[in-house]
């Protein structure tokens, strides 16, 4: 689901959020989309769909470490 319409949509959110009166500690600086969905049964959500975050911490932390490099 990376098409590049989507991408573009997605950068100008993110610019447009990062314009406002916010300051640089909490501007979007980097990001990613990722091609997994979360899932109770993949075990990253709770049954009341919450999400389990050290679960998913571990299983994209190439990524998460990528983000930071």
């Amino acid at each position: 689901m990376k098409s590049e319409a989507w991408l573009k949509y997605l950068d100008k959110c993110v610019a447009k959020c990062n314009s406002e009166s916010i300051s640089d500690a909490q501007k979007i600086k980097k990001w990613r989309v990722i091609d997994k969905w979360f899932s109770i049964q993949g075990g990253q959500l709770t049954p009341t769909l919450k999400i389990r975050r050290k679960i998913i911490q571990k299983e994209l932390e190439n990524e998460i470490n990528a983000l930071y490099a």
